[in-house]
């Protein structure tokens, strides 16, 4: 496990700034070994799709953490396979193999461990061994780009002063230009670690296409001129390592989307020096619905703490969805809540969140060329159906050229009947395929699928 002293560590070491004979360039041939870079496949129906990103070395034994993006959320961990992890420069031209740990359910990193830890000694130091410290407006920090794979994962060094420090939840700070790879670290001048640069804020940026103009929303992908704070992220990075690749248990109260109080009402309401929270609905035998929550409620503060102001607005949102993540399931949670005019109290004691997509069971039926998925609480959501129906399935792969692309059925297809039945949910409607796939008497399989908001029949012959 991942020590859960590393935060009072890392502070404690390198304290004070670094002899100045040591020069930036010896700093930052050192810091490059906390950096690595990561690949591995996504093991698909009938193909592999390669994966790849940036890591950052924690400790030393060999644990290491990426970005929310470099995995999607939404993928089965058995599905990752040959993950490799280069150090910077690629002095191990095969990469090191490494395992999968899963993914923090409140920030959304993913977590790796070197399985040689030995080998990752002689490649790797843990950024957590720099020490770290906080910048202020104007200081000079440095950190470390990395090319791709074509460039052998090359190094290189880039610098920028500071600018700003913003809650996005999380203490963050922002720099003048970009300042490292998306993924990497940030240090300041003496080499200590200030922090994990993260992705960049989209930006509104004029274009002219010959005459044309457009105002375009643009993001750069492979550098970003923002990082959290070392402290910040450093107490956080020990928290919450997944006991299994499929994360840990997520807490949830019963809301099917939020949105921030837009500035107008806000000011007419008088809550201009606050936050405030707008439940979009409220799920029927819920937590937030036993406690009495209604959908249009305005949230104003959580356990007796108002909501704090951040900017932009989608901040807040997740810093109140950070809050419910946060909170200890079966313990309840205090909102204080607008309904009309009256400022109200309520207690809600969220439970364990529903199956999500990476958990949900899988099945490929190669004849047919399709992959069933259970029917998962989002796919309903998106529907508009009522959240408790889990029967039918999803439609989660379907082969070119396969049956199931001549009967037309489409990834993202709900069915809810199989051969003329009902099916009641991902075990019986593999089941009843399984069967009719089987029975030589059967020449074709009749789906009745839902499909937006369309319900047709459609005939799968089978080879």
């Amino acid at each position: 496990m991942f020590p859960k002293c590393l935060p009072a560590v890392a502070l404690a070491l390198l304290a004070t700034p670094l002899p100045a004979e040591v020069s930036t360039a010896d700093l930052f041939e050192e810091r490059t070994r906390c950096l690595a870079y990561v690949e591995f496949y996504v093991q698909r129906e009938v193909d592999r799709q390669a994966g790849e990103g940036v890591a950052l070395v924690l400790n030393e034994s060999g644990l290491l953490m990426t970005l929310s993006n470099v995995f999607p959320d939404w993928l089965p961990p058995d599905r990752i396979k040959d993950l490799r992890v280069f150090p910077a420069n690629n002095p191990e031209p095969a990469g090191l193999s490494a395992t999968y740990l899963g993914q923090d359910v409140v920030n959304g990193w993913h977590y790796l461990r070197l399985d040689d830890a030995e080998a990752a000694a002689d490649s790797f130091d843990p950024v957590s061994g720099y020490g770290s410290g906080t910048p202020s407006i104007g200081d000079r920090v440095w950190g470390i780009g990395l090319t791709g794979a074509r460039m052998d994962y090359l190094p290189y060094y880039r610098e920028a002063s500071v600018s700003a420090m913003q809650p996005l939840p999380l203490d963050t700070w922002f720099a003048t230009s970009e300042v490292a790879v998306t993924g990497g670290p940030v240090f300041l001048e003496d080499g200590r670690f200030a922090g994990w640069a993260g992705r960049p804020l989209p930006e509104e940026r004029d274009m002219w296409i010959g005459q044309e103009y457009f105002r375009a929303t643009m993001r750069n992908p492979d550098e970003s001129y923002l990082f959290l704070a070392a402290e910040v992220f450093l107490a956080e990075a020990g928290e919450r390592v997944p006991e299994t690749p499929l994360g840990g248990r997520r807490p949830w109260i019963g809301l099917s989307g939020t949105e921030p109080l837009d500035p107008e009402t806000a000011r007419f309401m008088g809550l201009t020096d606050q936050g405030a929270v707008v439940i979009s609905e409220v799920l029927p035998e819920t937590p937030a619905a036993e406690a009495g929550l209604e959908d249009r409620d305005i949230v104003l503060g959580i356990d007796g703490e108002p909501m704090p102001r951040l900017r932009p607005q989608a901040v807040l949102q997740r810093y109140f969805e950070r809050r419910i993540l946060l909170s200890p399931m079966g313990q309840p949670l205090s909102l204080t809540v607008l309904r009309g005019k009256e400022k109200r109290q309520f207690k809600v004691t969220p439970t364990e969140a529903p199956m999500g997509l990476k958990e949900a069971p899988l099945r490929y039926f190669e004849d047919l060329g399709m992959t069933l998925r259970a029917t998962v609480v989002r796919d309903l959501l998106q529907r508009r159906e009522d959240w408790r129906d889990d029967s039918g399935v999803i439609v989660n792969f379907i082969r070119p050229n396969s049956p199931a692309a001549g009967a037309e059925l489409e990834p993202g297809d709900w069915i809810r009947e199989i051969g003329g039945e009902a099916v009641s949910g991902f075990a019986e409607a593999t089941r009843r395929l399984e069967d009719l796939a089987a029975d030589a008497n059967v020449a074709e399989i009749v789906f009745l699928v839902k499909r937006g908001n369309e319900t047709t029949v459609l005939r799968l012959r089978k080879p």
